[in-house]
């Protein structure tokens, strides 16, 4: 544990970074360009010193830090694919500290394979301090910013938890100024969490797209009592419109989106105008580019290439995330300056309904095979309540009864129902219509 004058130190370096977030985004654009372009050019330096990857590719391009003073400038740089990252964590990593300070983080899965992020704890902080600029949002709907009751339902070990525990670890917080946090888990279903919730009573929820899908997806199928927080907030995957304009309009609860990534964990926000996500560029700057690499005009959609001005742990710089959105023209309403972007369209996973009538979100099929270094591509498909096949993508040379043996057994333990998993060994995986990979696909929705 961290002696009380290192956390009073951490504490005064938060309250330093936090000072006027709550304002920020109403700022002049004028004065977050230049806060963007100081940042950039602070972070190319650091790379081109301390993280291999840039040392080698500004030496191999004929580049140095004073070829970085604003953010288009970023894009000198080739675009870095998430498989890079995948392959050879260390090579993007700073040699400033031992890699051992750093806080590692693995991606709960939003693809086939995750991704291993470290973050130094000065980057921790500050992403401490700019949540301010989304809770702002929610004052108006709660008595107060600190003291609250949270309840977040996030998969076990997820990054959100481990920075939680980091930050009560590190810094010294006043019990009149925690945020009473609950934590549940994603894998449990509704009927499990809801009594838990009661008892809690949060002022806040924090949780999946899809899993606020299944939560409210129950309540009106059974008509059960629940305890209604003052604002919700979803990350991760999207969440069905129907859904969120059943808990506006009928439950009468606010809802909010925060896009965020184990890459470059505050993106963007949702404010009260629900037009769209407003991204924060001095810290998070995004470009959107077609299947070229183009930059793509306002409006259009296209690939979402970010860089993260902040971690000095992992760096990653004009990289390629995943998703897929637009950069929205105009300002606000609401009078902020941050820009907006699309809400990304999230995952497509389907959850699985078990012969016991108990729902299991996707991201637990995730951990099952996710970690797995002999699979490549998988997909699960439901065909009855008690019927699944795994369809793998083995990695050359991998050991396929063993894997085979390894997996159902992980099923086995995570179902604990009486379920058939037959595993099927294929040469790929079909994209669905859109180009997007469904992990997870269920025949009975």
């Amino acid at each position: 544990m961290p002696s009380i004058l290192k956390r009073l130190c951490w504490n005064a370096y938060l309250a330093y970074n936090m000072s006027g977030q709550g304002a920020y985004a109403f700022k002049s654009p004028a004065e977050i360009r230049r806060d963007q372009s100081r940042n950039v050019k602070s972070i190319a330096r650091y790379a081109c010193r301390f993280v291999p990857y840039y040392t080698d590719t500004l030496r191999r391009l004929g580049l140095g830090p004073d070829d970085f003073s604003r953010f288009e400038d970023l894009e000198k740089l080739p675009v870095l694919r998430r498989r890079m990252v995948q392959d050879d964590p260390e090579y993007f990593v700073s040699t400033e500290y031992d890699r051992d300070s750093y806080l590692s983080h693995v991606s709960t899965g939003t693809t086939f394979n995750p991704v291993r992020i470290y973050n130094d704890a000065r980057s921790l902080f500050r992403i401490g301090a700019h949540t301010m600029r989304a809770r702002s949002v929610m004052n108006r709907h709660m008595h107060t910013a600190f003291g609250h009751r949270s309840t977040s339902i996030m998969p076990p070990g997820c990054s959100a938890q481990e920075v939680w525990s980091f930050w009560n670890k590190n810094a010294w917080f006043p019990e009149m100024l925690k945020v009473r946090q609950q934590t549940l888990c994603l894998f449990d279903p509704p009927e499990v969490n809801i009594p838990l919730m009661m008892d809690h009573r949060p002022d806040i929820l924090y949780t999946f797209g899809s899993y606020l899908g299944m939560l409210f997806t129950y309540i009106e199928k059974t008509g059960i009592s629940f305890h209604r927080p003052r604002a919700i907030i979803y990350t991760s995957d999207s969440l069905p419109l129907s859904i969120r304009n059943l808990i506006i309009n009928k439950y009468r609860i606010p809802v909010f989106s925060w896009y965020m990534a184990i890459e470059a964990f505050r993106i963007g926000f949702e404010c009260e105008k629900h037009t769209g996500l407003h991204l924060n560029i001095d810290h998070y700057p995004v470009r959107i580019v077609d299947a070229d690499g183009r930059n793509l005009p306002e409006g259009e959609t296209g690939e979402v290439i970010i860089s993260n001005l902040v971690n000095r742990g992992t760096v990653l710089l004009n990289y390629h995330l995943g998703d897929m959105a637009a950069l929205l023209p105009g300002s606000c309403t609401c009078g902020r300056s941050l820009p907006l972007m699309s809400f990304p369209p999230g995952r497509t996973d389907d959850v699985l309904t078990l012969p016991s009538g108990r729902c299991l979100h996707p991201i637990a099929i995730r951990f099952i095979l996710d970690l797995e270094k002999e699979v490549l591509q998988y997909q699960v498909v439901q065909h009855e309540p008690a019927k699944l096949t795994v369809s793998i993508v083995p990695a050359p040379g991998a050991d396929r009864v063993r894997l085979e043996k390894r997996v159902l057994e992980k099923f086995k333990k995570t179902l604990d129902e009486a379920v058939s998993v037959k595993v099927d060994y294929v040469d790929t995986i079909k994209p669905a219509p859109g180009g997007k990979y469904r992990i997870v696909v269920s025949e009975l929705t």
